[in-house]
């Protein structure tokens, strides 16, 4: 409900916390290109365990200890460079 709710809305700033928990892998998948396209030209923050929807992200980050990191390389396990 409240993803079909985002996209009634022009959010400049779009922030989700497990978009894509409790799908399969396709219905996932699906989402993910849906959100991909409404966020063009704006800034999405996306907090997720899904290593799937982490490697489409421009960039991604991993809370090591009490710090926040880039994680390393992690658009490389699809074919992104």
């Amino acid at each position: 409900m409240a993803l079909a709710r985002l996209f009634l809305r022009d959010a400049g700033l779009i922030l989700l916390d497990e978009p894509t928990a409790h799908l399969d892998t396709a219905l996932e998948d699906e989402i993910i290109d849906r959100l991909l396209d409404y966020a063009e030209g704006r800034t999405m923050i996306i907090a997720t365990h899904s290593q799937s929807l982490a490697n489409r992200m421009h960039k991604a980050w991993r809370i090591a200890g009490k710090a926040l990191v880039e994680a390393p390389n992690h658009r490389r396990t699809k074919g992104v460079a």
